[in-house]
């Protein structure tokens, strides 16, 4: 039996700085190789195959960044020093 394999860009790098990497998913398949769904995604000239989400559906846009977002959420300071304190214990 023959299967097809793809090359699963698994690192998904992004530009450094400046404004993410967009591209469009144009096609999503079942991988012979693989239990998950493979989505092919491209931009401009360049085509990559990564793991398709359960949502994701073809025309979906797909943006890849370096950048690490600042949470919006709420921050606990003392979080941290309570654990501390809780290492005497044990």
């Amino acid at each position: 039996m023959k299967k097809t394999w793809l090359w699963i860009d698994t690192m998904r790098r992004g530009p450094s700085s400046g404004p993410p990497l967009i591209e469009r998913v144009i096609r999503i398949m079942n991988s012979d190789c693989h239990t998950a769904k493979v989505a092919l995604i491209g931009h401009g000239n360049t085509l990559r195959y990564i793991l398709a989400t359960e949502n994701l559906k073809v025309g979906d846009l797909v943006k890849t960044s370096n950048e690490i977002p600042k949470n919006p959420g709420k921050f606990f300071p003392c979080y941290s020093s309570y654990f501390l304190s809780m290492q005497s214990f044990f």
